[in-house]
Parts: structure tokens; C-alpha cells; sequence
């Protein structure tokens, strides 16, 4: 149950290549969590305030969480604490 559980979370926090926005006509591309977000504040570019949604960055802190309980696995990457 307890590995069932864990494979739900990961499963739930596996990163997408979002599209975080945009310079010089350009897309940033950045890898983000589909699950983790914070409600934030942002100006268009025409000076206007709006509530916006944000996707924490990948690896989320769910996963960072995760990560020490594997420390002692031979394919252990230390990025993950």
C-alpha cells in the first residue's frame, strides 16, 4: 500500500515542459509540476493587475520531499534532496 501510495504521488507531480512566457517573441520553455501552484499577482502589458496562477518548478517540493526516502538507491541522483 505504502509504494502504491507513493507511485500516486509521483504519478501526480510528473513534470510538463510549460511555456512560462515570452522574450523577444520567444516562448521561455521551462519544466513545471501540473499539481503544485501559488496564486500570485501580475501586470499586463497594459499596466493592469490580475489574480494569476502559477505552476511550481520541477522537481516540486512534494518530489524534493520524496527524494531522501531513496537516498540509499543505487540510481540515488543527489539533485533530488
Amino acid at each position: 500500500a505504502e509504494c502504491a501510495a507513493l507511485r500516486t504521488i509521483v504519478e501526480l507531480h510528473q513534470p510538463y515542459e510549460g511555456i512560462t512566457g515570452y522574450r523577444d517573441d520567444a516562448p521561455i520553455r521551462e519544466w513545471l509540476c501540473p499539481t503544485c501552484v501559488w496564486i500570485g499577482d501580475d501586470e499586463d502589458e497594459g499596466g493592469n493587475w490580475r489574480r494569476a496562477l502559477e505552476h511550481e518548478s520541477a522537481p516540486c517540493a512534494t518530489l524534493r520531499a520524496l527524494g531522501p526516502l531513496f537516498a540509499d538507491h543505487p540510481d540515488f541522483d543527489p539533485s533530488w534532496r
